[in-house]
């Protein structure tokens, strides 16, 4: 494969990513769903949970299937579906259990299926530059998730009805991901070899691997809880709604920037301490938000802070994987890694819950700081300079 052909590689996977943050912009609906249809903080971060669990699963199809079937194909099956999911979620009026279904399990899983195409033809693509072009391919996540945020915003904001965007949305993202997956492929030499798989019990008595995955549950957990509740965070502290929407959109975009400047970082200095310095800014942001007295500038700066740490979650710990485990094992052992996102899709659902009790996202950030710190320890204590030998 030419430098032309890599490159164009790149630019897909970078595109299609974007489609993928649609998942991050759900505050807007959620917020949306709470002022106008009677939804629970719980209610609505329920769904953004569903749809965790069902891209968590569905990644573990993906990463199984796409050395068999190619990047390209498993790209287009998972925009069919991620598109069907939303555009069926607004053939009916908003109830949380059809949200659930096919925002949450369909939208969520078509998401998943596809997510592994990009990261998988870029590793393999660029196996000498593998954290920065992860990071790369993952901020188009960030980027979508700006993007889709303000188009949300936008259209509620005019008088759309939520399904008519739903349904909008659904529709787009058929079209655009399919477009965009015609595009990406990995190496001939890549997809043609045969690479012997570990054996689950191995990787799952591993030390590396519960040493990557213990400090990704806890920033996964952190995040997701402010990002499923980010809008509503704001409004209780006390900011205008139009500040709390625009933060949506800086974490995102300081979120994308993140996840280039973590992967290039975290190549100059290694991922093992690129984790740790960005799981004590997690924990240290989380901490003092929930001790000061938070304006809408220091509101903002919370958002950037968050947004920009978060953004190494999904860079460093691809990229560790391919490290410990060989870049051809991607597909196999990241996926049972991103399992734990299957325990931080409970976070937006916790932190709702808390607020609903307490009326203060106080409790929440606390646990989140604490999670961190627990994460950082584990990860320290299991994995220490240790290599799995190909």
């Amino acid at each position: 494969m030419n430098k032309k052909e890599r490159l164009g590689v790149l630019i897909s996977a970078f595109l299609i990513s974007m489609a993928y943050g649609t998942n991050y912009a759900w505050s807007i609906f959620g917020q949306e769903l709470r002022v106008h249809f009677g939804f629970t903080a719980a209610a609505s971060a329920t769904v953004f949970a569903v749809f965790q669990l069902a891209f968590s699963v569905a990644f573990i199809t993906g990463g199984i299937i796409v050395r068999k079937y190619g990047p390209k194909k498993i790209a287009i099956a998972g925009g069919i579906i991620q598109g069907a999911g939303y555009f069926l979620a607004g053939c009916f009026e908003p109830n949380p259990w059809l949200l659930c279904f096919f925002v949450g399990i369909i939208g969520g899983g078509g998401i998943g299926l596809g997510y592994v195409a990009p990261m998988y033809a870029v590793q393999n693509c660029y196996p000498e530059k593998r954290s920065f072009v992860t990071g790369i391919s993952v901020a188009g996540l960030g980027v979508g998730a700006m993007i889709m945020a303000l188009i949300a915003e936008a259209l509620i904001s005019s008088g759309m009805y939520i399904t008519t965007v739903l349904k909008a949305f659904g529709i787009f993202f058929l079209v655009y991901v399919c477009s965009f997956a015609f595009l990406l492929k990995a190496p001939d030499d890549c997809e043609k070899e045969n690479i012997k798989p570990l054996p689950y019990r191995d990787i799952l008595t591993s030390r590396i691997f519960w040493g990557l995955f213990i400090p990704m549950t806890a920033g996964i957990f952190a995040g997701l809880m402010i990002i499923g509740n980010l809008k509503t965070m704001g409004i209780n502290w006390g900011v205008t709604s139009v500040v709390a929407a625009a933060g949506v959109s800086l974490l995102s975009i300081f979120n994308a920037f993140g996840r280039i400047a973590w992967g290039y970082v975290s190549g100059k200095v290694g991922e093992e301490k690129t984790i740790v310095i960005t799981l004590s800014i997690t924990c240290l942001t989380m901490l003092l938000a929930s001790l000061v007295s938070m304006t809408a500038a220091l509101y903002l700066v919370f958002v950037i802070i968050i947004g920009f740490s978060y953004g190494a979650v999904l860079v460093v710990y691809a990229s560790s994987t391919s490290k410990h485990f060989g870049v051809e094992r991607l597909g196999q052992i990241y996926p049972l890694l991103f399992l734990s996102n299957v325990i931080g899709l409970t976070a937006a659902t916790f932190a709702g819950y808390l607020f609903d009790k307490t009326k203060s996202f106080t409790p929440a950030l606390v646990v989140g700081a604490i999670l961190c710190v627990a994460g950082i320890i584990a990860f320290k204590i299991l994995l220490q300079n240790k290599q799995v030998s190909k």
